[in-house]
């Protein structure tokens, strides 16, 4: 799912990274409402990551009858943080243009306050979505994939949050046995913490084996790979390939 109004974006290129069946670019969400700026030092703009969401939840529903996922990269998280302040009781209404959304440029001047309070709205956001997603087997995932840019200092390290929502007791129950707390740990690097990092690498068989252990009729359990796993049969995982090797191989 894209949401980015860039027309250099190398869609080829992103559509064999994820080997999606469907991908809605910006020219397919056709989004008529007020964009908001997005990251970059060209003109970007993008919709409010409320309608985005929604919008891809909707479409992906409408063309199957079986289980289905969607990967999306929020916007209104990113620099320079001009993000919509509060989520709308009708996600729709953001589509028309004549509807004004209140935006962290309204009332806020510096980067930490406007940081904080896209980070707020994207919680409030897909907070709502499960809220009001009439689906007992709906499973959000959500990742912190890196700290924030002019915000974060050296001593908050460099781990980031991932947060499983599900109104399936059993799927979340699983990943508390395996080291997911309720809520959320801020200490700073280097304090004592009462939590065990994951690689994001290192999520995808674990959450395999909780899909395996709630959703299927047969339950099987997968190998665990806390590093991640080799992309092809036999060979050896990232992480213990040597440097040298790559460098040498591709001449970088």
């Amino acid at each position: 799912m894209g949401g980015v109004d860039d027309k250099d974006i190398n869609w080829d290129s992103i559509e064999r990274c994820f080997q999606s069946d469907h991908i809605v670019n910006w020219e397919k969400l056709n989004f008529q409402g007020n964009t908001l700026p997005f990251f970059g030092l060209k003109k970007r703009y993008c919709a409010p990551d409320q309608y985005v969401i929604n919008h891809a939840y909707e479409e992906a529903k409408n063309k199957t009858d079986g289980p289905f996922s969607v990967f999306y990269c929020t916007m209104n998280s990113h620099i320079p943080w001009i993000s919509p302040l509060h989520v709308e009781e009708e996600w729709k209404t953001l589509n028309q243009r004549e509807h004004k959304v209140a935006i962290t440029t309204d009332n806020l001047s510096s980067n930490h306050d406007k940081y904080i309070a896209s980070i707020k709205y994207q919680l409030e956001c897909v907070l709502d979505f499960a809220i009001r997603t009439k689906d007992d087997n709906l499973v959000l995932v959500v990742f912190g994939d890196h700290q924030p840019p002019l915000i974060s200092i050296p001593r908050m390290g460099l781990e980031t949050p991932i947060h499983i929502i599900s109104k399936h007791k059993g799927f979340v129950e699983y990943f508390h046995q395996h080291g997911f707390k309720k809520g959320i740990n801020l200490r700073g690097h280097g304090q004592k913490k009462d939590h065990t990092p994951i690689k994001h690498e290192g999520f995808m068989s674990l959450f395999v084996n909780a899909c395996s252990a709630n959703f299927t009729d047969e339950k099987h359990e997968f190998q665990i790979y806390p590093n991640g796993m080799a992309l092809v049969e036999n060979e050896p995982s990232v992480q213990q390939i040597d440097p040298q090797e790559i460098k040498n191989s591709n001449g970088n």
